[in-house]
């Protein structure tokens, strides 16, 4: 359900795009940007504060560390309507910076499960597969004394089929 003020915060992008209000739109990316900068902050003190790791690790301390930078992004968002006007706003979008970089920690979380990594090391054993995990470095020398090292292509150009191509079909 799109409440009224959802519906008019999507008007006023809507005439920031049409009108190609470029200090509209720095003023709107900065102001989200500082606000993940700042949930970013807060999590990187308070996730370790905590014992976990506020820079990867686990899908556990990924969530985590999402779920404080979602906090800082409500807290944002929250006096940002206690606030009002402009400031209010200010504060309502550098929320949404929170809220989005939070959500990002969350996905990643996923996507570093199995679930998420299935396919990824699917696609990585049939490369290897292919290919094979070494690579040979050869040392020769030219006419003039000097050493070249002589690489063959990464596996990737020696053939056409990437670990794209083979998830794709």
């Amino acid at each position: 359900m799109v409440t009224p003020q959802v519906e008019s915060l999507s008007d006023s992008f809507t005439n920031i795009v049409e009108n190609r209000d470029i200090t509209g739109a720095v003023v709107i990316g900065t102001t989200a940007a500082v606000g993940g900068v700042l949930a970013t902050q807060l999590a990187g003190r308070l996730v370790p504060a905590l014992g976990f790791n506020s820079t990867g690790g686990s899908a556990v301390d990924r969530i985590l560390t999402g779920t404080v930078k979602m906090a800082a992004g409500a807290l944002l968002g929250f006096l940002g309507i206690q606030v009002g006007g402009t400031p209010g706003l200010l504060l309502a979008l550098a929320g949404f910076g929170g809220l989005v970089l939070g959500g990002g920690n969350w996905i990643n979380a996923i996507l570093s499960t199995d679930v998420g990594a299935t396919a990824t090391r699917r696609a990585q054993s049939a490369t290897r597969s292919r290919s094979g995990n070494a690579r040979v470095v050869s040392a020769g020398s030219s006419s003039n004394g000097s050493t070249q090292a002589n690489a063959p292509a990464p596996p990737s150009s020696q053939n056409n089929d990437s670990p794209l191509q083979s998830l794709m079909g």
